[in-house]
This record gives C-alpha cells, structure tokens and sequence, in this order.
C-alpha cells in the first residue's frame, strides 16, 4: 500500500526491475541482496528490520532516521529535504529535469496536478560535488 491508499482508492502496482547498467543503484538488485543476508535473522515476514538484536522489524521513526542519514551521506540538503520529504526532492529533481508532470503524479499518486505545485514542487539546491548529483545526471 502506498500513502494515499484508502477505501475506493485504486492504488497503483510497483513493479521493480533489474538495472543492469549500475547494479550499484538497482534498487530490485539491493532488496534482493538485503533479502538474503538477513535471512539467517527474519523471525516475521517484514522486509526491515533492526541491525541490533533481536532484528526485530523497525518503525516508521527509525526509517526516517536512516533515510535522513543517507540523504546527508549522499550530499541532499538533509534540512530542506526530511525523510517526510523525500517525495518532494525526488518529484521536484524528476520536474527540473524534464519529466513530464503527468508520469510524475501517476508515480506519486496524485491527482491533482496544484498538490504539486503547491506542496511537492521546491527548488533544487545542488552542492558542487555529491554521489545524489552524479545519481540524478
């Protein structure tokens, strides 16, 4: 289920392929590999799950944590761009760089072309020199 799922809501399907050309940003190659060196550790069937014992599945609180620290590591404005907003630095990095707004809100979800503009549309602000440059090239 994606965020805007709800009763009557058609939610969409995320179908994840293989990116042969950089196996180093596949994101199919990297839950595969996820998968199976955690598979010694999986007492349930959620995909994430603490590094700490008891590798218990994690909360909404310390994905955010994790994805704040990535968007640092990888030179993102941690401060503009939260994990709570990640679509917007993603959705707004896809608009600068010509994707036409309809794919963008089929992906997000939206309908409504003004959530947008209003909400999810900010500026990219890119540090000189960064892996999340080279990535959205």
């Amino acid at each position: 289920m994606i965020k805007q799922s709800r009763p009557g809501k058609v939610g969409i399907k995320i179908i994840f392929s293989k990116f042969k050309e950089d196996e180093t940003v596949c994101v199919y190659s990297l839950i595969e590999h996820y998968i199976e060196r955690t598979k010694a550790l999986r007492k349930q069937s959620k995909l994430v799950i603490s590094y700490r014992k008891p590798h218990a599945p994690v909360g909404a609180e310390t994905i955010c944590r994790w994805i704040g620290e990535v968007l640092e590591a990888t030179g993102v404005n941690a401060k503009m761009f939260t994990a709570h907003r990640t679509r917007a630095a993603v959705s707004s990095a896809m608009h600068d760089k010509g994707v036409a707004i309809q794919d963008i809100m089929k992906t997000a979800g939206w309908s409504n072309v003004e959530t947008f503009a209003r909400i999810y549309k900010k500026p990219i602000i890119k540090k000189e020199s960064s892996r999340a440059n080279e990535l959205l090239r």
